[in-house]
């Protein structure tokens, strides 16, 4: 549940988006990978 708030947290650092590119993704598809395999396990 946690990994939904650090993502709306790290809303207003759109300005530095650009920046960090290269280095959000990442980070984005493990969090949203993490938290689908927490509700996996939590539904099964």
């Amino acid at each position: 549940m946690f990994d939904f708030h650090d993502l709306h947290t790290l809303s207003p650092l759109r300005g530095s988006h650009k920046k960090n590119r290269r280095i959000i993704p990442p980070f984005f598809k493990a969090a949203i990978f993490f938290s689908l395999t927490l509700v996996k396990m939590i539904t099964v």
